[in-house]
């Protein structure tokens, strides 16, 4: 019976697992050379370690600052809600 199951390393993929540290300096080098989301993000005055807290939610907002930037028309609109850009801002401290 238990040859009919495989090892849970059977299941994994076989290219090396990119590690947090290598994800976050890579999303961090995505933001640096977006040009207009990096301003925003500089005038918002967040700190390093506020950029890496809420890394997640700058990728976001950059990939739909930038589907809005390029804006192909309601009826071709890829995101899950035509017509809504998403906005950022800093309030209070965090």
């Amino acid at each position: 019976m238990k040859d009919d199951f495989k090892k849970g390393n059977d299941y994994l993929p076989k290219s090396p697992f990119v590690g947090i540290e290598e994800l976050e300096k890579e999303f961090l080098e995505k933001l640096k050379k977006d040009k207009d989301v990096y301003q925003q993000i500089q005038s918002m005055g967040l700190t390093g370690k506020q950029v890496k807290a809420n890394l997640g939610l700058l990728i976001d907002y950059q990939e739909d600052y930038n589907i809005c930037k390029k804006c192909p028309g309601i009826n071709a609109c890829p995101k899950s809600n035509p017509c809504y850009a998403m906005t950022i801002a800093k309030q209070g401290e965090f």
